[in-house]
């Protein structure tokens, strides 16, 4: 399924915003597909731990971090076609995913000892 969104009850200034697009995927990835004043907050702290475990969803010509998270509030108002994640679901998805990855990674690591201690 596509992701669909409408914006027509952001201001026209935010949706030239640098992070309005992100603010966008970012619903799929926080389950919370409508932004408003009561689900703002949720938002807020699910996006922190999104970016908390994966990185800033965008940079500064610096390389610097810009976190969606401080400026989610700017898009109160978007709506896309996300279906909301209850909270509990999210968060042990969230979990499931970096115990995953970190599984994947000691898997990875323990080859890449192997490889270096196994004599040519």
């Amino acid at each position: 399924m596509a992701l669909t969104w409408d914006a027509r009850n952001v201001p026209e200034a935010e949706r030239n915003h640098p992070l309005f697009q992100s603010a966008i995927w970012n619903s799929m990835a926080i389950g919370i597909g409508y932004l408003n004043e009561r689900t703002l907050p949720e938002a807020v702290v699910r996006t922190r731990i999104y970016e908390g475990l994966n990185g800033a969803w965008q940079y500064d010509n610096e390389g610097n971090p810009i976190y969606l998270w401080a400026e989610l509030h700017r898009f109160v108002g978007l709506k896309t076609n996300v279906s909301y994640e209850p909270k509990a679901k999210w968060l042990k998805w969230r979990y499931d995913v970096a115990l995953r990855e970190a599984a994947e990674s000691v898997d990875r690591r323990e080859v890449w000892l192997e490889e270096e201690l196994t004599p040519a």
